[in-house]
């Protein structure tokens, strides 16, 4: 279709000259409510893991707990603390109203 944009995702490691190219993984943090203190928790290749781990620890926290348990998609530890610790503009006004 003319206009239209997509994304597509490779659900199979690439072949570049011969060599594995190895996925992005899904980085699990626990982020403190001043964003000073990022712990990484685990890494997955797959989406739905990291999905399902960050649903149970946030389900496991306490009410007064106020660390936040954030997925993020990035090539390495350092890119994914340097997103994590990012502040940015809500893009919704939902997202706003949560924030």
């Amino acid at each position: 279709m003319a206009g239209s944009v997509g994304c597509w995702y490779i659900s199979a490691p690439l072949r570049i000259f011969g060599e594995m190219e190895s996925f992005m993984p899904y980085f699990v943090y626990k982020i403190s409510p001043d964003r000073k203190t990022l712990t990484q928790i685990d890494a997955h290749e797959k989406y739905k893991a990291a999905k399902d781990q960050c649903r149970q620890l946030r389900q496991a926290q306490d009410q007064g707990d106020m660390d936040m348990i954030r997925l993020v998609f990035a090539k390495d530890k350092r890119e994914a603390e340097v997103l994590l610790s990012e502040k940015h503009k809500p893009s919704s006004p939902l997202e706003e109203w949560e924030g």
